[in-house]
């Protein structure tokens, strides 16, 4: 795996190196490293998602202390992290020893060494889709301009997911309409079945067909493949797969 540069890498560097990899897992486990790496004092990171409305992840980390801290929110149903998803703005933590907000959060942070904490909300579009949580060895880490650093981070974090819902949203669509085109596909074969043995008409046929998918609460597009089958010997066929020859 490509490994970064130094702190001050430019941003189309940092652009370039993220793209370079292959899945939106390496990307996001790769901002969470260089993260580590470029602010001061010792820190983890970890990124929560929450896609779709499902529970919250920790879909990225630097490290297993990231990690079982963001998990720890989870198990508790409430957290830092947990608050930038729900509200969307940045929570910040200058000293976990005397924080009381989650419980008994804040002492299961000091017990793993974490003494400040911020988690910075990533976008996709209007909606939170999740939290780039940063946790410090230090009380006070987080000042004004780290805090800035982070959200350079988590825009970036919300340009590669933004692509992601985008591309996933992409293909969903695509599927839908495959899958339309192959119904309609079944019905116009069945229906000219139907219009040769019945000697019909087009609009006579597709109220035969309905009239049986009501009869045999069956969906349309299934009566048609039954009536090709019945008629072919065969179930229909509908669509291929192109290869990179044609």
């Amino acid at each position: 795996m490509k490994r970064p540069g130094p702190p001050d890498m430019t941003p189309d560097e940092l652009y370039g190196l993220l793209i370079s990899l292959e899945t939106v897992e390496e990307q996001l486990a790769e901002l969470a490293r260089i993260a580590v790496r470029t602010l001061p004092g010792r820190v983890h990171c970890g990124v929560t998602l929450r896609h779709r409305g499902r529970s919250p992840i920790t879909i990225a980390s630097s490290d297993e202390t990231a990690a079982q801290l963001d998990e720890a929110q989870y198990a508790r149903e409430d957290g830092p992290c947990l608050q930038c998803l729900r509200t969307g703005e940045r929570v910040v933590v200058e000293d976990m020893t005397t924080e009381q907000r989650w419980g008994d959060y804040g002492a299961r942070s000091v017990a793993s060494g974490v003494l400040s904490l911020l988690a910075e909300p990533i976008h996709a579009g209007p909606e939170t889709l999740g939290a780039l949580n940063l946790y410090g060895a230090e009380p006070g880490l987080f000042d004004d301009a780290h805090a800035l650093a982070i959200a350079s981070f988590a825009q970036r974090a919300s340009g590669m997911l933004t692509i992601m819902r985008r591309l996933s949203d992409e293909r969903r669509t695509t599927h839908q309409l495959r899958e339309a085109l192959n119904s309609r596909t079944v019905i116009d074969q069945a229906m000219g079945i139907i219009m040769a043995q019945a000697r019909c008409s087009a609009e006579a046929a597709f109220d035969l067909l309905r009239q049986a998918s009501h009869q045999r609460n069956r969906k349309l597009r299934e009566v048609a493949a039954d009536v090709i089958t019945a008629v072919t010997g065969e179930p229909p066929r509908v669509g291929r797969e192109f290869t990179a020859e044609e």
